[in-house]
């Protein structure tokens, strides 16, 4: 795990030879700094990288720097409960994170992206109710009928109990109209398994789907290894 204060001391340092971007994982942008060290302009951005390490919470940089699934959760019970804690309240701070940003990405209508830090955020809390409703709402606006009630009977089954909300919430207004709800309702806020296949297998491969999934990966919203398991999934699912 990356460390915000020793990159910081490399910038300064060594930050001419690029060697803290090489520490960040950046290695295009630390061979950059190799071939123009002689310029001594690479010190001079490297004095700028120093300021903004120095100045960037610790929540930011584990969010950019640190990927969010490489995050120990310390479960242990024993005497070391302050860094269990403290592990947890991070974990909690990524959430934030992530949540913050997919929230900011729905407003601008980029749902896929906001999907995607949402599906980060629920890996590091499976347990977390709210993140599953916050799909379902999504998942909704896209049309998504399989994962929308899906998503729902996870909220639900993680403790999330708000149906005044579920049942009149506007970003899940579609849902509610569509006959499989209300199934999914009579079921006890659980899925048809039978009618999620057939809607499976009457699926066809949606172009656009992988389109957007290879637009993610060029913005770097999602990784190489996200795309791919993600396509698998796409593909999988026709």
């Amino acid at each position: 795990m990356k460390n915000k204060g020793t990159s910081a001391l490399l910038a300064f340092f060594l930050g001419g030879l690029g060697i803290h971007q090489f520490y960040l994982g950046q290695s295009t942008k630390g061979i950059f700094y190799l071939l123009f060290c002689w310029t001594f302009i690479p010190s001079f951005i490297a004095l700028i990288d120093f300021i903004i390490l120095l100045s960037m919470s610790d929540d930011t940089f584990n969010l950019r720097y640190n990927t969010p699934g490489n995050i120990q959760i310390n479960v242990n019970t024993g005497s070391n409960n302050q860094y269990r804690n403290s592990t947890v309240n991070n974990t909690d701070a990524v959430i934030g994170e992530l949540t913050n940003k997919a929230i900011a990405l729905y407003n601008t209508q980029d749902y896929d992206a906001a999907l995607t830090l949402l599906k980060r955020a629920v890996s590091l809390q499976p347990y977390n109710g709210k993140l599953y409703f916050n799909l379902a709402c999504i998942y909704s606006i896209k049309r998504d009928l399989n994962n929308c009630l899906s998503s729902l009977q996870s909220a639900i089954e993680n403790g999330y109990s708000d149906f005044n909300k579920i049942n009149t919430y506007v970003n899940l207004a579609w849902i509610r109209n569509q006959e499989q709800y209300k199934t999914f309702v009579k079921n006890g806020y659980h899925v048809d398994l039978n009618e999620t296949i057939q809607n499976k297998a009457s699926s066809k491969l949606d172009i656009d789907q992988l389109e957007k999934l290879s637009d993610l990966k060029k913005r770097g919203i999602i990784t190489e290894e996200e795309f791919t398991e993600q396509k698998k999934r796409l593909l999988a699912s026709t």
